[in-house]
């Protein structure tokens, strides 16, 4: 049964390596992966100077960086290291799935956490999300052992998993209250232990100060306003429906009915799986408790935070509850008949499935043949915060020369630390309204028209799905 079950676990592996690799290159790049892309462009040195200007640790990048050395500036080197670090949850995802439902709970884990779309997609995505929800399903597995028999070995587990987590994503800091929170009521676990796990994640704690001391500036962010909206009933609701929908669908996605009415299908799936959860609770016991204070405590930290600074959104709660998804599997395992339960898996993953047919950013690529041919000597393209890195990464030499942002400030979390030195301009250059050039304003679709410089009209209203041009030129005299 154990060599079955190993050989269940590494064909769920693989196959979860493929759905995430397979598709790397389905998607363009969009805006935040922009940002990866543009500061990679610069070398290690330049690299690590945006991002300790910017809101994030280092590791991702840093791995990134070692696969598009091999394999050059291409989006699947780009998206490369956050699948397979994506893809490695499976095992520890089987893993935890077992301890609560034997070789059976195992598997149905390993299916779930190998298709589900909210972990699927955050391993095509080139960001550091996938890999610190990895991070944090080892360190929640390697805590158990540890606490079953604590050796030097499996505390060490620990504590790495811990500090490469918080290397990755700095929200990974929530998950050491819930894990002995977890420790000690769900495991009943000793002081002692309780105490050595917090050592352990202290000095993991520790080991990441020098790079806070060179990150520093990245504390003043937490002064400023954020693009996280208030905490709402709403935005609550919206950002825990991701964990089973998978990311919500930009305007203008062609098809986006359909993929949401099967993201729909997939809470659906969630709910049924929480109901048999609640019918059986009360032969689960510790195990499973572990599992939901481990994932549920931290996002309930950070719907906590958010009271004060709204920080709850899918992408940063997603780097905390991936242990939970072993928690579907555990309902799932409880289903007598496999025809039912199969029906309830292929619920969980349709929207992986969406998502690989459809392309929901198709707009830069587009806009970047749509502006090239158009550029002449004294031509200005005046671009929005939001949509000024995707240019500087599809333009050309030519396009990125002509491309600025017309304001006096930029929040940061434009990305602005990307930004070259001379993005920013108050006013627009003298040579294209001397000279008579044409203005393009890029911003997003349903974004309010700009009042044009002196001198100019508008001449056209180009939109793609998200993304519109307006041309100003000249006005006629």
């Amino acid at each position: 049964m154990r060599s079955a079950y190993a050989r269940g676990v590494m064909l769920l592996t693989a196959a979860g390596l493929a759905v995430r690799i397979l598709w790397l290159n389905h998607e363009p790049i969009w805006r935040d992966e922009a940002f990866t892309a543009v500061v990679e462009q610069r070398g290690i040195a330049g690299m690590l100077d945006a991002i300790h200007n910017d809101s994030a640790p280092p590791l991702s990048y840093l791995l990134t960086h070692v696969s598009l050395s091999f394999l050059g500036q291409t989006p699947t080197a780009l998206r490369l290291s956050s699948a397979i670090a994506g893809t490695l949850i499976v095992p520890v995802g089987a893993a935890l799935g077992r301890r609560c439902a034997g070789d059976r709970g195992g598997l149905w884990a390993g299916a779930i956490f190998a298709f589900v779309p909210a972990l699927v997609m955050s391993g095509r995505d080139a960001r550091m999300y996938a890999m610190a929800t990895t991070l944090v399903a080892v360190s929640t597995l390697a805590l158990w052992r540890a606490a079953e028999r604590g050796t030097a070995m499996r505390w060490a587990v620990y504590g790495v998993a811990m500090l490469l987590g918080l290397y990755t994503q700095y929200f990974v800091i929530l998950a050491i209250p819930a894990q002995l929170i977890a420790l000690r009521l769900a495991l009943r676990a000793p002081w002692r232990t309780v105490a050595t796990a917090a050592g352990v994640s202290g000095l993991a704690l520790a080991a990441l100060v020098p790079w806070l001391v060179y990150a520093a500036r990245q504390f003043r962010h937490a002064e400023t306003p954020f693009w996280v909206p208030p905490l709402t009933l709403i935005n609550v609701s919206g950002t825990l429906a991701q964990f089973l929908s998978g990311p919500a669908i930009e305007p203008g996605t062609q098809g986006k009915v359909a993929i949401q009415a099967v993201q729909l299908l997939a809470v659906a799936g969630g709910v049924v799986c929480a109901f048999l959860l609640f019918r059986a609770r009360k032969r689960l016991g510790s195990p499973s408790g572990f599992i939901a204070l481990c994932g549920g405590v931290p996002v309930g930290l950070l719907a906590a935070a958010s009271i004060w600074h709204p920080i709850l959104e899918a992408r940063y709660a997603g780097v905390l509850w991936g242990p939970l998804f072993a928690l579907l599997a555990v309902g799932i395992a409880s289903l007598h008949r496999l025809f039912v339960r199969v029906l309830v898996v292929m619920a969980l993953v349709a929207p992986t499935a969406a998502f690989s047919v459809a392309v929901t950013h198709p707009d830069t690529p587009a806009l970047t043949a749509y502006l090239e041919p158009r550029l002449h000597e004294n031509d200005f393209i005046w671009a929005s915060a939001g949509d000024y890195l995707l240019l500087l990464y599809y333009g050309d030499a030519d396009e990125r020369a002509h491309t600025q942002v017309v304001a006096h400030h930029i929040a940061w979390f434009w990305g602005t630390a990307a930004f070259p030195p001379n993005a920013l301009t108050p006013d627009f250059p003298a040579s294209t309204l001397q000279q008579g050039g044409t203005i393009y304003w890029v911003d997003d679709a349903g974004h309010k028209l700009p009042v044009p410089p002196s001198g100019y009209s508008l001449r056209h209203l180009d939109c793609f799905n998200t993304i519109c041009v307006a041309t100003f030129s000249p006005s006629p005299p």
